[in-house]
């Protein structure tokens, strides 16, 4: 229970510091700036993606079990892997985003104007690497306390520079930008000074490395197609349709992402404490809590869905005022995302990432086509619906994977019967 006050502390304190950075930073720039600003971070949370290649996931995975045993070798030889790995790799994304720039704006996206601010993105990749990496070690050390302030800190950060920058009359889509970029990575420095992580440095270990890679290929599959599925809505909005929608658009979604906050908070504790089951009574006990939970926050989701949508004019201005349509559809594909997080984290624990891997492609596919038909006659409530429908794919092919292996008796090896 105290783990998940902590979790829930940090990410919804997170979360409500970038909620009301939002509030400031969507009025003052307008729906268009706002699109385009939009845009920029859409294409920096697939850089991230595309420069962790699914590690983290694995590494968190792994390292929750060796911290739990007590083997702070491999866990010290864990994170060097993660680090060392995603800088390596994100470097050669830095280096290829900012030559490609330019191509992506006028040929990908149909947008030239945007071009300046992607390459600021591209730019920022090492710095939002650090910080994802930080919380990545924290999390799998299970010190959600810690994992919490850092989280605090990056948010508190990021709307008082934000702020600063609103009062001074400088805030741009460029100054915007960096903000975001600069906040939680000057969170992990400071941070990293007061955190009880002792000496995390360990030797690289490469049979370990090896089974992080092995495992963890699926995994890159996986956080690759989820990340573009989720971003698809964004890049095809900002090509077949006008800027006002593409800001209108990521106002709502912002707003939505609160329906996201309960659930991480769950499946972020539930998972350790699933690796580290002792017998298979336990692991059927917090597999059966976590169902139930799912299920009562999806219809929550669900009857709030009808109550809100009035709430994006009267917070980002009647500009923003036509997306309520679109939050309340935005927040039924969160309730359908919420009720895959247990069948999600079983296929987790069995090692049986393959299926997450296609049930993610398969949402991508979908959400492609979908979005090829639904925005030129709906506009940003066609990518809404997109996005909403995707969850449903992947919710039935995880749901009837895990019915079938449950039956079939896998369960986390080495997991005793009493």
């Amino acid at each position: 229970a105290r783990s998940a006050s902590w979790v829930l502390a940090g990410n919804l304190g997170n979360k409500a510091f970038v909620f009301l950075a939002a509030i400031v930073l969507a009025p003052a720039l307008g729906p268009m700036n706002y699109g385009v600003y939009a845009v920029a971070l859409s294409v920096l949370s697939i850089a991230l993606e595309l420069s962790d290649l699914g590690l983290s996931s694995t590494t968190v995975r792994y390292a929750s079990q060796f911290s739990g045993r007590g083997e702070q070798g491999k866990l010290k030889s864990a994170y060097t892997i993660l680090i060392r790995t995603r800088l390596m790799i994100g470097a050669f994304v830095c280096g290829g985003g900012l030559l490609f720039s330019d191509f992506l704006a006028q040929n990908v996206l149909h947008r030239p104007e945007v071009a300046p601010y992607l390459k600021i993105s591209f730019l920022g990749i090492v710095a939002v690497l650090i910080h994802s990496t930080f919380l990545s070690f924290l999390e799998a050390q299970q010190k959600f306390n810690e994992r919490a302030k850092v989280l605090l800190l990056g948010g508190g950060l990021q709307l008082a520079s934000l702020g600063i920058l609103w009062l001074t009359h400088t805030l741009t889509v460029t100054t915007a930008l960096l903000a975001t970029i600069a906040a939680p990575f000057v969170a992990s420095i400071v941070a990293r000074r007061y955190t009880s992580l002792g000496n995390s440095r360990g030797a690289w270990d490469g049979e370990l490395a090896r089974v992080l890679f092995r495992y963890g290929k699926w995994m890159i599959v996986w956080s690759l197609a989820f990340a573009f599925q989720a971003r698809l809505d964004t890049w095809m909005l900002a090509r077949m349709s006008s800027g006002d929608e593409v800001g209108i658009y990521n106002a709502a979604y912002r707003l939505s992402l609160a329906c996201n906050l309960i659930p991480v908070a769950v499946s972020t504790v539930a998972l350790p404490r699933i690796l580290a089951a002792k017998s298979e009574q336990v692991f059927d006990r917090e597999f059966s809590s976590m169902k139930k939970i799912s299920l009562v926050l999806a219809l929550v989701f669900v009857l709030f869905s009808f109550l809100v949508p009035g709430i994006v004019g009267i917070l980002f201005g009647h500009e923003f005022a036509t997306g309520g349509g679109v939050l309340t559809v935005l927040m039924w594909g969160w309730a359908f995302h919420t009720l895959n997080l247990p069948y999600g984290n079983y296929l987790n624990v069995i090692e049986k990432p393959s299926v997450l891997a296609a049930g993610s492609v398969l949402s991508l596919v979908q959400t492609f086509f979908l979005n090829l038909w639904l925005i030129p006659s709906y506009g940003m409530l066609g990518a809404a619906l997109s996005f909403a429908a995707a969850p449903l794919t992947i919710n039935a092919l995880c749901a009837g994977a895990t019915f079938f292996y449950r039956r079939r008796g896998d369960h986390i090896p080495g997991l005793s019967d009493s």
